[in-house]
Parts: structure tokens; sequence; C-alpha cells
């Protein structure tokens, strides 16, 4: 997994998650323009990088993703290397008759049949 560097941010501390709020991190003047790195799913490495743009004219008390590429990643994947697999069962198809296309034909399967938040095209379109 690529992880991103300590260079990339100008704050590099952690704080404990009962002591502020995300709220209060985003809107503070001294993060405007700062990049974060916000972990979600501490058993599985979920880290995103997050850059506070500004805020919209109708400003909620929600915080939403005004911008992202591809497809939702798998809910219980198994993190990282999980939905990496099942990226790679899409994007190369193992050769007939090969130990790993009946593990393929499972990812795909999950993602289609199973997964909270799959889609039964898959990642085809």
């Amino acid at each position: 997994m690529d992880r991103i560097a300590d260079d990339d941010f100008t704050i590099c501390s952690e704080v404990r998650g009962d002591a502020i709020t995300l709220k209060g991190v985003l809107e503070g003047e001294d993060y405007k323009g700062q990049k974060l790195m916000y972990n979600y799913d501490f058993g599985d490495h979920w880290d995103h990088l997050v850059e506070l743009v500004g805020r919209a004219k109708e400003a909620s008390d929600n915080v939403s993703c005004v911008e992202g590429e591809g497809h939702p990643v798998g809910e219980d994947v198994g993190g990282p290397r999980g939905w990496g697999g099942v990226q790679a069962a899409y994007l190369s198809p193992a050769a007939e008759g090969s130990e790993d296309l009946e593990d393929q034909e499972e990812r795909i399967m999950w993602y289609e049949q199973y997964c909270l938040n799959g889609d039964e095209n898959g990642l085809r379109g």
C-alpha cells in the first residue's frame, strides 16, 4: 500500500478523538488550505488525504465530499488489499482453468451480489 509521506503535510500531529471535533478542526482558520490525513476504519487502515478548500455558500453542519473518482469502495472488503483484489478481478481476468479464476469469480460475485454498497453491474461501468 502506498503511504503518504509526512513531508506532504504542514501540520503533522495526532490529536485524541475525545479532545477535538472534526468541525473544530475544519472551521479553524489555521487549517484553511491545509491537508489532513483521515483514517477511516482503524482495523483496515483506509487513509484519506483531505484538503479543506472552503465552505459552501449554503453551509450546514454536515461534511460532504464534493469531488472524487472511481467506484465506491466495497464496505467490509478487507482494506486496501482486499479492494485491490476486487479491482484486479475485473481488470485482469484469470485464464480458464487457472487457480486464480475461482478466487476472481468469488470476488466479483461478492461485490455484485452481497456487498452492502456494491453494484450489480460491478466495476464495469
